[in-house]
C-alpha cells in the first residue's frame, strides 16, 4: 500500500493547494458580487446555467474516465476522445442555442435568450479542450492541473468582479464563466502539447466503458440541477437567487475541503482494483480522514451561518441562513460515502447508472412534494425544497453504501463505523460553541472578533476531544495518527530549512 499512499497524499496536497486558492477566490468573488449585485441576478444566471448544464450533460460521453481506467492507452485513444468531444461540442452548442427562446418563454423572462446564446458558445469552447490532460491524473501528478485550475479561476474572478463593479449587471457573472472556460481551453494545450486529428478508430473501447457512465451522468445532471429548474417555475428570480446562494456557501466551504481527496480517489483506486483487501483498506482510510476533517467544518458552518452572512454578505442575504444550516450538514454527510470513484475503478458503471436512476426516481417526487407542502404551510417554498432534498440525501446515502459494498465487499456497518468518532467529536464541538456563545458575545462587541473567537473555540474544542478519545483508546492507527505524522513531517522539513537558511547566511 505504500506505493499508492505516497502519490495519493502528494496528489491530494496539490489539489488542496488548488482548492485553497480557488476557494479563496470564490469566497472573495462571492463577497464582492453579493454586495454589488442583487439576488435576482444570481437567480437568473443559475437558471440559465442549469439548463445549459443539463443539455451539456445529455451529450456528454464520459471519455475522460474511460481514458483513466484504460491500462493500455495509445495515441488513437486520445484522437478518438478529441473527435468525439468536437462532435459533442457542436451538438451541445446547437442545443443550448436552440432551446434559448423556448426556455425564456417557459420561465417568462426574455433575458434568458441572450444569456443562453452566450453560454452556448462557452460550452463549445469547453468541449474541445485537450484530452491528454488526463495523463496527469492517471499518474497521480496534479501540479500541472493545479496551476491550470488556479489560472482559469483567476481569469474568471478578475473579469466578473471588474464588470460587476463597473456595470452592476448579471452579465458580469456570465462574462466570468466565458473567460474561465476560454483560458482553460488555451492552457490545456499549453500544459500538455498535443496535435489532435480526426479519428474514431477507438470509439468502441471508449464507449463500451463510458456508455453507462454517460447514461448515469444524464440522470445525475437532472438530479443536481432539478432544484433551480423546478424552483424557477414556482418562485421569482430573487427567491431563486436566495436559494442558489444558500447552496453556494456550503459548496465553497465544505466542498472545497473534501474535494481534494475525493478527486484523487478514482486514479488511486484504479491502480489497486485487482486487490479487494487493499481497496477496502484504502477506502476506509480515505473515508475516516474525510469525515474527521469535514464533519466539524459542516457543523461549524451551520452554527455560525447567521453572524457570518450578516457580516460578510449583508442583511439582504439573511434569508439564506436556515437554508445554509441544513445544506451545510447535508454537504458534510457526503464524506461518509464516495461510491463514484470506487465503482468506476472496478468497472461497475452499470451499477452507477442504476444508483443514479433510483435516486432520481426518489428525489424528484421528494423535491416537488417539499415545494408543494412549503407553499401550503408556513415553512415556505424554499425550506420545503430543502426538506425534500434532505430526505433524498438519506436515500442517497443508503444507495451509495450499498454500491460500495457491492464494489469492494465492505459492509455497511464497517462504512458507518468510520464516521462514529468524528460525529461524536463534532457534537461536542457544537456544544462547546453554544456554551461559549453568550459569554463571548457579552465580552466582544465587534462582529469580526466575535466570529474569530467562536471559530477558535470550535477548533480547539474539536482538537482536544479528538486527541483525548484517540489517546484513551490506545492511539490506534487512523486519521488522527496520519495527521500527527503529517504534522511532524512538515515540522521536520521546516526545521531543516531553517537550519539550512541559517548556515547559508
Amino acid at each position: 500500500m505504500p506505493e499508492m499512499k505516497v502519490p495519493l497524499i502528494k496528489g491530494a496536497l496539490w489539489i488542496v493547494s488548488s482548492r485553497v486558492f480557488t476557494g479563496a477566490l470564490g469566497f472573495v468573488s462571492t463577497l464582492v458580487l453579493a454586495r454589488v449585485l442583487v439576488p435576482a441576478d444570481f437567480g437568473l444566471v443559475a437558471l440559465a446555467s442549469s439548463v445549459a448544464m443539463v443539455l451539456g450533460t445529455i451529450t456528454d460521453l464520459s471519455t475522460s474516465q474511460a481514458l483513466v481506467q484504460n491500462d493500455t492507452l495509445e495515441e488513437d485513444d486520445f484522437h478518438t476522445a478529441w473527435t468525439l468531444g468536437l462532435m459533442r461540442a457542436f451538438l451541445v452548442g446547437l442545443l443550448i442555442a436552440g432551446f434559448s427562446y423556448p426556455i425564456a418563454s417557459f420561465y417568462g423572462d426574455e433575458r434568458l435568450t441572450n444569456v443562453m446564446l452566450v453560454l452556448a458558445g462557452s460550452a463549445f469552447i469547453g468541449g474541445i479542450s485537450n484530452p491528454k490532460l488526463i495523463v496527469f491524473e492517471r499518474n497521480l501528478v496534479f501540479w500541472q492541473v493545479t496551476i491550470l485550475n488556479c489560472l482559469d479561476k483567476l481569469s474568471g474572478f478578475i473579469i466578473s468582479v471588474t464588470l460587476a463593479i463597473a456595470f452592476r449587471s448579471y452579465w458580469a457573472l456570465i462574462a466570468g464563466i466565458v473567460a474561465s472556460q476560454s483560458v482553460r481551453f488555451l492552457l490545456s494545450y499549453a500544459f500538455m502539447p498535443y496535435r489532435p486529428r480526426l479519428s474514431l478508430s477507438k470509439y468502441r473501447g471508449l464507449l463500451s466503458f463510458s456508455v453507462w457512465l454517460t447514461l448515469g451522468g444524464w440522470v445525475r445532471s437532472l438530479n443536481s440541477q432539478a432544484d433551480p429548474l423546478v424552483l424557477g417555475y414556482f418562485v421569482s428570480p430573487s427567491l431563486l437567487g436566495i436559494y442558489t446562494m444558500g447552496g453556494r456557501i456550503p459548496t465553497m466551504t465544505i466542498g472545497q475541503i473534501q474535494g481534494p481527496v475525493a478527486q484523487a480517489l478514482f486514479p488511486a483506486f484504479s491502480r489497486i482494483k485487482g486487490d479487494q483487501l487493499r481497496l477496502q483498506q484504502a477506502y476506509r482510510r480515505a473515508q475516516a480522514l474525510l469525515c474527521t476533517i469535514v464533519f466539524p467544518a459542516g457543523a461549524g458552518v451551520a452554527v455560525l451561518a447567521e453572524p457570518s452572512i450578516a457580516l460578510l454578505l449583508g442583511d439582504k442575504w439573511l434569508p439564506t441562513v436556515p437554508l445554509i444550516q441544513v445544506l451545510a450538514i447535508l454537504a458534510a454527510l457526503q464524506a461518509m460515502y464516495h461510491s463514484q470513484p470506487m465503482a468506476m475503478a472496478v468497472g461497475k458503471t452499470r451499477d452507477l447508472f442504476y444508483r443514479d436512476t433510483m435516486l432520481f426516481v426518489a428525489r424528484a417526487p421528494l423535491l416537488l412534494g417539499g415545494i408543494i407542502i412549503g407553499q401550503a404551510t408556513t415553512i415556505g417554498v424554499l425550506m420545503g425544497a430543502v426538506i425534500g432534498r434532505a430526505i433524498a440525501s438519506l436515500v442517497s446515502a443508503r444507495l451509495n453504501m450499498s454500491l460500495i459494498r457491492k464494489s469492494c465487499g465492505l459492509s455497511i456497518w464497517l462504512q458507518l463505523s468510520g464516521c462514529i468518532k468524528p460525529s461524536f467529536n463534532s457534537l461536542v464541538m457544537v456544544g462547546s460553541m453554544f456554551i461559549m456563545w453568550e459569554p463571548i458575545r457579552s465580552l466582544v462587541g465587534l462582529e469580526v472578533l466575535f466570529l474569530a473567537l467562536m471559530i477558535f473555540n470550535g477548533l480547539i474544542s474539536y482538537l482536544i476531544i479528538t486527541y483525548i478519545l484517540w489517546f484513551v483508546t490506545g492511539r490506534p492507527h487512523g486519521p488522527e495518527s496520519e495527521l500527527v505524522s503529517l504534522w511532524r513531517a512538515l515540522a521536520t522539513k521546516l526545521r531543516l530549512r531553517r537550519v539550512t537558511f541559517g548556515r547559508t547566511f
